[in-house]
């Protein structure tokens, strides 16, 4: 994450932020992208046309159990 996807979410103009959040219970960890655009046109210019679907890149099945099909998007309500 930290050196294929971090840095190709904040290459993309419009991008605001991008943080990989880990929480680690046994052996298991969860990991959490949460990255800041500013505006759906920005989301697109990183994800495609389809900005609900996930994006994964080639070797993320080798090191996660679940590849989660559709992201979450919110609205930041206060700063």
């Amino acid at each position: 994450m930290r050196e294929i996807a971090i840095p190709d979410y904040r290459a993309v103009p419009g991008n605001v932020g991008a943080y990989a959040l880990r929480r680690t219970e046994g052996d298991l960890a969860h990991f959490v992208m949460l990255t800041f655009w500013e505006s759906m046109e920005a989301v697109a210019r990183f994800a495609g046309d389809d900005v609900d679907a996930a994006k994964y890149y080639d070797f993320d099945a080798e090191f996660l159990i679940e590849l989660e099909p559709t992201v979450k998007h919110y609205d930041v309500a206060d700063r």
